[in-house]
């Protein structure tokens, strides 16, 4: 799932990628078949490919392993939220968050539990997981965005241009198109949301 992750980060042969994905996790599953992260690698190439109920099932197996494995349950939550089950998956990011709140993956436990409840139109909610995420180590590149849109679709909008200054320092060369274009291969299951959000950016002063 790294390779697949790195293409949609910066670029590349998405089908090369997402067949060499399948064979190596798949090649872990031979070796180790009852080990949680050889389930949760072949869950998340499946979800990447958009195969989402075997996406599920390898997830809910990886945490049948193991209940307490934050990560697994994450990555469960995940493959909901990329299913577009936005309400399932937040009981499974809460349950993770809870599990492990200092977990050194936290920046994506938040990240993607705030765009699921943007995705639901819970704005607030979505700006307060989207500004933990940005303080959390290691931050996810353009989880700002979420953050900005989420801010100013609560009628905070002197954070919202904060927010937006903060993300633009990151990625200067940051707009409206390179961020469509983004969203299109990362996170498909938003496509509901992406007029509200794009609107949003621009009213508070993402270029196009």
């Amino acid at each position: 799932h790294v390779r697949l992750w790195s293409v949609v980060l910066f670029g590349g042969d998405w089908d090369e990628a997402s067949q060499l994905a399948e064979a190596k996790a798949r090649a872990a599953m031979v070796l180790e078949p009852l080990n949680p992260l050889c389930l949760l690698a072949l869950g998340r190439v499946y979800s990447f490919q958009e195969r989402h109920e075997l996406a599920i099932t390898k997830t809910k197996e990886a945490v049948a392993l193991n209940p307490n494995f934050a990560l697994a349950v994450f990555y469960l939550g995940f493959s909901l939220f990329r299913a577009g089950r936005f309400e399932d998956a937040i009981a499974h990011l809460d349950r993770a968050i809870r599990l492990s709140p200092r977990d050194m993956f936290s920046s994506g436990f938040f990240a993607i539990r705030g765009i699921s409840s943007f995705c639901l139109g819970r704005y607030e909610e979505a700006a307060e997981w989207a500004l933990r995420s940005c303080d959390a180590p290691n931050p996810r590149p353009r989880v700002g965005l979420w953050a900005t849109a989420a801010l100013q679709k609560s009628g905070r909008g002197q954070e919202a241009r904060a927010a937006l200054s903060d993300h633009l320092r990151k990625i200067p060369s940051e707009t409206i198109t390179t961020f469509r274009a983004f969203l299109q291969r990362s996170h498909p299951e938003s496509a509901a949301s992406m007029d509200d959000l794009l609107d949003a950016l621009r009213e508070v002063g993402l270029p196009e």
